[in-house]
């Protein structure tokens, strides 16, 4: 008896060493991405192939490790060690909107921080639980984050007509309103008014800014509050997303918006990877508010939930000496939507069925032309990452072409969530606030009702799909938006592309159908779209997609509108058997090492 328990023990330990061989040297991935180059070169002798391809790994391996020793020892005697990047400059403290505090939080300040706790009973816990339960600030901790949180917060009262903050102090403090309402004011004059349940001073608890607006009891009120320090200090004590800020050193700017930015930059040592990984790095600008602040911490929420190949990977945070910073992974070739007009400049790829354009004078294959396979392609692994969210119950909300990034290889990556909601069918999220919205990819119940779902999200697949065989076209060119609302509501759509085959404009239709459980599910639309791949049929013609005027829609109004037509009866499109390589083939090629 007990020899069996020793081999059993011998052998769980043999098993462990081999897993975490297997991680250490990610021999998962190396499997995988061998299977896909097999399938997709299909090499008569697949071992000399292989060989080749190992090679060419190994040198790229020993080039990095070359560059990293070479990086160490400019800095550093060590022969074996390689030196941190250095850390940013720390911005000063300024009385003004959008400054940032100078105050530097460690992990060692973290260990000896002393956790506060302020009695409540059951009746107060449970009151305070029910204030917070839908403030982003707090939908992404724990259970012990959430507990020490609310040990941590402090009640406190104001009669009517009192000042609870003002304008241009400085702020430390984070309020949730428990009972009554309050006015804000900003330079003196009335903005808004926020009762039960609503929150203010978001800016201060993550930033230490100077108070954006001054806060006054319309009624006798009771808020919680929580101060600063309390709040980043218990964020600290789960190492998982925070990221040192000192490892990080920015680079060029990838893309902004009135509010946010991306920028490049370099990450030394992230959780799982030795050395030096470029990465994209998404903050706020100076005059955000709190509104872009909560979509910043929204889209930080989602991306720790998710984790597919098309769906943009979240590495870490910084949360801790400054801004708010979401550390992703870099998408080389940028949206899909700039992806596309730049393949205009290229021209046609796709002359046949099954070939693809000559286009030797570029020197790395992701620069080559587009053929239709390229194109259906991208739409595939969109649906695939859309039919992901949705079995996770996650509504994008703002799917487009300007929303999903080209990694190397060419695939794709949905982003930008910070819109998204965690959003189960029998219970739609209802947009109440009227902030800027993507009026030309919703809809119609979003338009008319502020209502999302998943199949409001396979509404915007289908402008989408349309922005895909259009080369980045801008749907509805010429049609004003109080027009468009009619045009729609009275069940027109967008005209079919000259380039486009009846079958996939069929697919666009499905997806714009009034009724949103008429529409077809990411999941079918995924079979719909691998059918199509594997038919090897003309389903775009890409001769017919040259840089002309006829396809390079315009975003400003024109006297010549887009034609559109009558889509209430078109048919729905039928589930198709599932067969791709990199999801599929391999999926059943690598199930005997599932279990490492």
């Amino acid at each position: 008896m007990e020899s069996g328990s020793t081999a059993a023990s011998e052998e769980a330990r043999s098993l462990r060493e081999c897993e975490l061989y297997v991680q250490k040297h990610n021999i998962q991935a190396l499997l995988k991405d061998s299977i896909v180059q097999l399938c997709t070169a299909r090499p008569e002798r697949p071992m000399a192939f292989l060989r080749e391809y190992f090679e060419r790994l190994e040198k790229e391996e020993a080039k990095q490790i070359q560059n990293l020793q070479k990086a160490g020892t400019r800095t550093d005697s060590r022969e074996d060690e390689i030196s941190p990047p250095p850390p940013n400059p720390v911005v000063k403290g300024r009385r003004r909107r959008g400054a940032i505090s100078a105050e530097v939080y460690t992990e060692e300040d973290a260990a000896s921080y002393v956790r506060k706790v302020i009695p409540k009973d059951y009746k107060t816990m449970a009151a305070l639980a029910k204030a917070i339960e839908k403030n982003v600030l707090f939908s992404h901790l724990d259970d012990n984050e959430r507990s020490d949180i609310f040990d941590a917060m402090f009640s406190v009262s104001f009669i009517a007509g009192e000042t609870v903050i003002q304008q241009g102090d400085e702020g430390d403090n984070f309020y949730v309103i428990d009972q009554g309402e309050t006015d804000v004011y900003v330079n003196n004059e009335w903005a808004t008014s926020v009762g039960e349940g609503g929150s203010f001073g978001e800016l201060a608890l993550i930033y230490g800014t100077p108070r954006a607006a001054t806060v006054k009891a319309k009624t006798n009120v009771k808020l919680w509050g929580i101060d600063r320090d309390s709040y980043r200090r218990i964020l600290m004590e789960d190492p998982k997303w925070e990221f040192p800020r000192k490892n990080l050193v920015l680079g060029k700017t990838l893309g902004e918006g009135e509010f946010g930015k991306v920028v490049k930059a370099t990450a030394f040592h992230l959780k799982g990877r030795a050395g030096y990984t470029t990465v994209a790095v998404k903050m706020l600008k100076e005059n955000a508010s709190p509104s872009e602040l909560r979509d910043l911490l929204s889209e930080f929420n989602v991306l720790k939930q998710v984790n597919h190949p098309h769906v943009i990977k979240l590495y870490g945070a910084c949360s801790q000496d400054g801004p708010l910073l979401l550390i992703v992974e870099y998408a080389k070739y940028g949206s899909l939507r700039g992806f596309l007009r730049e393949s205009r400049k290229v021209g046609p790829g796709y002359l046949g069925s099954g070939g693809s354009r000559n286009s030797s004078s570029l020197d790395h294959p992701d620069e080559r032309a587009l053929t239709m396979g390229d194109l259906i392609s991208f739409a595939w692994q969109i649906s695939q990452g859309m039919q992901y969210l949705a079995e996770m119950k996650l509504v994008h909300r703002d799917l487009a072409a300007r929303n999903i990034l080209v990694a190397e290889g060419r695939k794709m990556k949905i982003s930008d969530f910070g819109l998204s909601r965690d959003v189960y069918e029998e219970d739609p999220y209802v947009k109440r606030s009227q902030g800027r919205i993507p009026v030309k990819w919703m809809a119609i119940e979003s338009l008319f009702d502020h209502i999302y779902t998943t199949q409001s999200d396979v509404w915007s697949f289908g402008v989408l799909l349309w922005e895909i065989v259009t080369l980045g076209g801008n749907p509805y060119p010429g049609i004003p938006p109080e027009r468009l609302f009619n045009l729609l509501k009275t069940g027109h759509r967008m005209e079919r592309p000259d380039n486009c085959s009846e079958e996939m404009y069929r697919l666009m239709l499905q997806c714009w159908k009034q009724e949103p459980d008429k529409r077809p599910v990411f999941a079918d639309i995924s079979k719909d779209l691998e059918k199509m791949m594997v038919k090897r049929r003309d389903y775009l013609d890409l001769a017919a997609s040259t840089p002309s005027d006829s396809l390079i829609y315009d975003d400003g109004l024109s006297e010549e509108e887009t034609p559109l037509v009558d889509c209430n009866n078109a048919p729905l499109p039928r589930a198709l058997p599932s067969t791709w390589i990199e999801n599929k083939l391999y999926g059943r090629i690598s199930h005997a090492f599932t279990r490492f």
